[in-house]
């Protein structure tokens, strides 16, 4: 049912042509997706950016949110282990 429901999201949206904003980092602006890259990671304060930019904002200790500036501890976790935000993906 899912997947009926996706592909009639997405040809509306190919109607519309435009990508809705909730579907976008709005980090990098890449629509998320399934793809290692484009994965929707959810940071400890809640914010969702893409596993991409997640990526390149952590250290090895924590992740610097980039918009209330909250860590997300990675002393004991890996950015693979972050949450997928499936509310995203399933939109």
């Amino acid at each position: 049912m899912l997947y009926v429901y996706k592909k009639l999201q997405e040809a509306q949206e190919k109607s519309d042509e435009t990508t809705k904003p909730w579907k976008m980092c709005e980090i990098c602006d890449t629509e998320y997706g399934e793809a290692a890259d484009s994965v929707p990671r959810v940071l400890a304060c809640g914010h969702t950016i893409c596993h991409t930019c997640a990526t390149k904002l952590a250290t090895s200790e924590y992740l610097r949110c980039p918009f209330d500036r909250k860590c997300t501890n990675l002393s004991n976790c890996t950015l693979e282990s972050l949450p997928k935000n499936f509310t995203v993906l399933h939109m």
